[in-house]
């Protein structure tokens, strides 16, 4: 009887080993099972921390693109506004230089002169009695012209019109009298056909 109890304690302690054994592994598991949680938070965290990084360095780059974006904004605002300085200017410029010309037109106006020296003839009447007339006229002081224009009754206000020196006036004469004569030999070259047709 001993020698059994004996041996029902061997088996006892053989299954309490068993269960300690059982138990550490599973300690030892669930170790591992820590360690390898500590390990995955550990690697976890030092992910997030390289991705925190990343998005550090990205934002600031893209900081650093958008101050240069602003900067070359700025510059162009600047280079536009500078253009339009100029464009401003110019027309300034160009507008004083209208206005000039402008206000020389009509003091060119105010100061014209004129000396009727030979009245030649009145070639037909306007309204409000103004007659288109030919006569020989001196213009702010030069030489005197042959001057085809409309006046009015006193001869304070004139219309616009031609003056021709004496050769251009020579010239116009001959060319008109030269188409009048060859009008006139035409139509005597077509009467004596009509005459000779109607006979």
């Amino acid at each position: 009887m001993a020698l059994r109890k004996g041996e029902k304690v061997s088996e006892e302690t053989k299954q309490e080993e068993r269960e300690m054994s059982e138990s550490r592994e599973e300690n030892k598991e669930a170790g591992k099972a820590e360690e390898g949680g500590a390990v995955k938070a550990e690697a976890q965290s030092e992910a997030s921390a390289e991705t925190r990084e990343d998005g550090n360095a990205a934002r600031d780059e893209w900081d650093d693109k958008r101050g240069d974006r602003r900067d070359d904004r700025g510059d162009d605002r600047w280079d536009v506004r500078r253009s339009d300085r100029r464009d401003d200017r110019r027309e300034d410029r160009r507008d004083e230089r209208r206005d000039d010309r402008r206000d020389d037109r009509r003091d060119d106006r105010r100061e014209i002169t004129y000396e009727i020296v030979d009245r030649i003839g009145i070639i037909s009447e306007r309204k409000g009695n103004w007659t288109r007339e030919v006569n020989r006229v001196a213009w702010n002081g030069g030489e005197v012209k042959y001057d085809i224009r409309d006046w009015s009754p006193d001869h304070t206000k004139m219309g616009r019109g031609i003056t021709l020196t004496d050769r251009e006036m020579e010239k116009a004469v001959t060319f008109y009298l030269k188409f009048i004569n060859d009008r006139e030999k035409e139509n005597l070259e077509k009467r004596e056909y009509m005459n000779k047709m109607a006979v």
